[in-house]
C-alpha cells in the first residue's frame, strides 16, 4: 500500500488562520495519509487513509465546533462527520453537539435539505466518503484531485501547493464582471464543488450526482396579485421564525438602507426579538451617504441597538483591505467594508442574519426583461453578452483569453441548468450571489459565529417562483411587502429612492482608500518583481494608460477594474504562501 505524507501550514500572524473559521481534509481509496500541521494549532480527526483539520472548536466539551468523530472498540476513528452551516428542519448548525449532529445523519433525512452547508462523511472506517453541498452551493466548498487524492476545504487557498498555475480564464471573468463565473477558481487544479451535488467515493469508484433538481422549482406561471403578497409575506415570516430556533447566542443584523435587511427589521420588531444592528458607513450613488444615514434613523424612530462603524484611517484600511483579499484568496472584490463590520460584532457567539439572496427572489437579479424571453440557447447567449462584453478587448494582450473565450465559458455552464422562465434568476444567484456576493459574511466571520440566510430558505424561495419574473422587474416582491404590512418601514429613504438634493461628501474618502489599495498593490508586485509579468497581461494602449494612472485621479478612476485585478493576479502568484505540500513517503 501506497503512503503520502502531507505537510499542512497555517499563517503566523494575529488576522489570519488563528482566528478565522475553516476546514480541510483530505481522503484516499487505498493509501496511508500521513498529515502534519505546521504553524498553528488545529482539531484534527484522522483515519489511515484519511483526515479532516478545522480551526473551529468551541469552549465547550459538547460544542466541537463542525467536526464530529466517533470511535470504534479500539479506540479508532471509524465514523467522522463535518458540518458547516445550517439546516433549518430540523435546527442544526456548525455549533451543534456531537449527538446531535450523529443522530440526524446517522437516521433517515429528508430528501431535501433546507439550509445553507457544507457536509462531509467517513463511514466504514475510511472506506466510504460523502461529499455533499447545499441546494444552491452558497456554502464555500472546494476541492481538488491529486493521485486518486481528494481534498477538499470551505477555502481554496488551503487546497494551493506549490507551482499550481493560475485559470487565467477564471481571472478575465472575475477582472470584467467582478465574479467568477462556473465553478472555476482562481487555481486551474482547484474547483467550487458543484451545487446541489453529492460526490460519492468508495474504493476507487467515484460517483457525482444531483441531489436537487431545479427543474422541479415552480414555473412561474402566477400573477403576483393581492393574495400572491400576502403568501410571499407569510412564507418570509416563516423563514425568519425557522432561523430564529438556530440559537447561537445574541442575534445580530447587518443594516442597510435596502428593502432586504429593512425587511427583516420590521419582522423582528413584530416579533419583539431581541438584537442588535450595525452599519458601516460607505458612500453610495455618487458618493453619497445613504446606508448609515437612513438605517441610523430607522434605528431612532423605532428604538432598537444600533450603531454605525466608520471606516478607519487609510493605514488600517489598507491593512484590513490586504486582511480580505488574502483571507478570500481574491475571489471577490465586492464589500471591502466586510472587515470593519466583523470587528464590530457583539462579543461571544452570534446568530448573524444576512440579506442574501433578497434581490434574487424579490427582484429578479438582474431585472432585465429580455432575459426571460425567448429560447434557452438564446437566453444563455443574451445573459453571457451581458456579463462579458467586448469593452476590455483593447485593455488586455493575446496573453490574456478572450472575451469570446469567457462567454463560451459561461454559456456551457448555463446551457446545462434546466429550460426555465427562471434562468436569469438561477444565473444570477449560482454566478454572482454565490461566487461573489455571499463570500465576504461566510468566510470572514470569526470563530463562534453562524451566518443564516432567511431568503435562502427553500419554502420561501419555492412561494417565490411560484410567480412570474416579469411582475418582480415592474415591481419588487421587496417593495410590495413593505409597502403593503410595513409602510412605516418602506416610508424610509435609501440606495433606491434618495433624494437627488443629498450633497456628495465622500469623493475624497473614496479617493483615498482608491489610492492607498492602489499603491499597495504596486509595491506588492515591485518587491516581488512582478511588474514585467503584470505589464506583459495588458496591451500597449493599457501600458500607456497604466504609466497615467500613476499620477492622474481621472485616469486611475476610470481604470481601476483591471488594474487592480491584474495587480492582484500577480500578487496572489507572487506571494506563493502554498498551503500544502504532499510527498510519496519513502519505502521502509
Amino acid at each position: 500500500m501506497s503512503e503520502f505524507d502531507i505537510i499542512f501550514r497555517l499563517e503566523e500572524n494575529d488576522w489570519s488562520s488563528s482566528k478565522e473559521k475553516f476546514f480541510v481534509g483530505a481522503w484516499h481509496p487505498s493509501a496511508t495519509l500521513n498529515v502534519k500541521v505546521m504553524g498553528g494549532a488545529v482539531k484534527n480527526i484522522s483515519g489511515d487513509n484519511w483526515f479532516i483539520l478545522s480551526s473551529c472548536a468551541n469552549d465547550s466539551a459538547e460544542k466541537t465546533g463542525p467536526l464530529h468523530g466517533e470511535r470504534n472498540q479500539y479506540g479508532e476513528y471509524s465514523k467522522a462527520i463535518l458540518f458547516s452551516g445550517y439546516l433549518l428542519e430540523p435546527s442544526l448548525h456548525t455549533f451543534s453537539t456531537s449527538d446531535k449532529v450523529f443522530n440526524y445523519f446517522n437516521g433517515s433525512q429528508a430528501s431535501d435539505y433546507n439550509g445553507v452547508f457544507s457536509l462531509v462523511k467517513i463511514e466504514e472506517s475510511g472506506g466510504k466518503i460523502e461529499i455533499r453541498s447545499d441546494a444552491f452551493g452558497i456554502s464555500p466548498l472546494y476541492f481538488r484531485i491529486h493521485e486518486s487524492m481528494i481534498l477538499f476545504s470551505s477555502n481554496p487557498r488551503f487546497l494551493r501547493m506549490e507551482n499550481d498555475s493560475p485559470d487565467l480564464l477564471a481571472w478575465r471573468g472575475l477582472i470584467q464582471s467582478r465574479a467568477l463565473s462556473s465553478d472555476r477558481t482562481l487555481s486551474a487544479e482547484i474547483r467550487r464543488f458543484p451545487c446541489g451535488s453529492i460526490m460519492v467515493n468508495q474504493g476507487h469508484n467515484l460517483h457525482t450526482l444531483s441531489w436537487f433538481n431545479l427543474s422541479e422549482l415552480p414555473a412561474g406561471e402566477k400573477v403576483l396579485d393581492r393574495t400572491a403578497v400576502a403568501d410571499l409575506e407569510d412564507s418570509f415570516r416563516c423563514a425568519v421564525n425557522k432561523c430564529l430556533k438556530l440559537q447561537n447566542g445574541c442575534n445580530f443584523l447587518p443594516l442597510s438602507s435596502g428593502y432586504d435587511s429593512r425587511r427583516l427589521v420590521a419582522h423582528f420588531n413584530d416579533l419583539k426579538v431581541d438584537f442588535e444592528s450595525a452599519t458601516v458607513r460607505v458612500f453610495q450613488r455618487g458618493y453619497r451617504d445613504l446606508d448609515a444615514r437612513y438605517s441610523a434613523q430607522m434605528a431612532r424612530d423605532f428604538g432598537f441597538r444600533h450603531k454605525v462603524i466608520d471606516l478607519p484611517q487609510i493605514e488600517e484600511y489598507i491593512q484590513n483591505d490586504l486582511r480580505r483579499r488574502v483571507l478570500l484568496d481574491a475571489e471577490t472584490s465586492l464589500h471591502t467594508w466586510y472587515v470593519s463590520l466583523i470587528e464590530g460584532l457583539p462579543e461571544g457567539n452570534t446568530v448573524v442574519f444576512d440579506g442574501l439572496g433578497g434581490d434574487v427572489w424579490g427582484e429578479t437579479g438582474y431585472e432585465i426583461s429580455d432575459f426571460f424571453k425567448g429560447i434557452h440557447s438564446k437566453r444563455t447567449q443574451k445573459i453571457a453578452d451581458h456579463i462579458i462584453d467586448d469593452s476590455f478587448e483593447s485593455v488586455f494582450s493575446i496573453n490574456m483569453p478572450s472575451a469570446s473565450d469567457v462567454r463560451a465559458d459561461i454559456r456551457r455552464y448555463l446551457e446545462v441548468l434546466p429550460e426555465s422562465i427562471h434562468l436569469a434568476d438561477f444565473a444570477f444567484l449560482l454566478m454572482r450571489t454565490r461566487r461573489a456576493i455571499s463570500l465576504g459574511v461566510q468566510q470572514l466571520l470569526p470563530l463562534g459565529h453562524l451566518v443564516v440566510f432567511p431568503y435562502i430558505d427553500l419554502d420561501y424561495i419555492k412561494t417565490s417562483l411560484n410567480y412570474s419574473p416579469f411582475d418582480k422587474i415592474e415591481k419588487s416582491i421587496q417593495a410590495r411587502c413593505l409597502e403593503r404590512f410595513w409602510p412605516q418601514y418602506y416610508s424610509y429613504r435609501g440606495s433606491r429612492n434618495y433624494p437627488k438634493d443629498l450633497p456628495s461628501e465622500g469623493e475624497r474618502i473614496y479617493f483615498e482608500q482608491l489610492s492607498g489599495r492602489f499603491g499597495r498593490m504596486k509595491m506588492e508586485i515591485n518587491n516581488q518583481k512582478g511588474m514585467v509579468k503584470f505589464k506583459s497581461l495588458l496591451s500597449k494602449k493599457a501600458r500607456i494608460i497604466f504609466r497615467s494612472s500613476c499620477c492622474s485621479k481621472k485616469a486611475l478612476f476610470s481604470r481601476e477594474w483591471y488594474f487592480m485585478g491584474l495587480m492582484e493576479l500577480v500578487a496572489r502568484q507572487s506571494r506563493n504562501d502554498f498551503f500544502l505540500e504532499i510527498a510519496t513517503a519513502p519505502a521502509e
